[in-house]
């Protein structure tokens, strides 16, 4: 999906037009090289900004949206087998 968000293309024209192994090439080379991260660039803008205007105690980071968490306590052994029992019984193809 990258590659067609790239090219500016639809999937359907590439998968059209792309045989297997160029599609394998494409991907291998997206590992070695990856594309750079947006938010990031646009974190060290902002906060390069920010520095020369005054404050000194910005980083990228501060400028880049972040995914919250919700802490979970853990189950407790009796919680699992609870958990568990709900659970529909696997069936065999032998009968077991």
């Amino acid at each position: 999906m990258q590659l067609c968000w790239a090219w500016g293309r639809t999937l359907a024209d590439v998968g059209d037009e792309m045989s297997a192994p160029e599609h394998a090439l494409w991907r291998a080379l997206w590992r070695i090289h990856p594309r750079p991260d947006s938010w990031l660039q646009a974190g060290v803008i902002a906060a390069g900004n920010a520095w020369l205007w005054g404050n000194k105690s910005v980083r990228p980071q501060d400028y880049m949206p972040t995914m919250k968490r919700e802490r979970t306590k853990p189950q407790s052994a009796a919680e699992q087998m609870a958990a568990l029992s709900l659970c529909a019984p696997v069936r065999y193809s032998d009968g077991r």
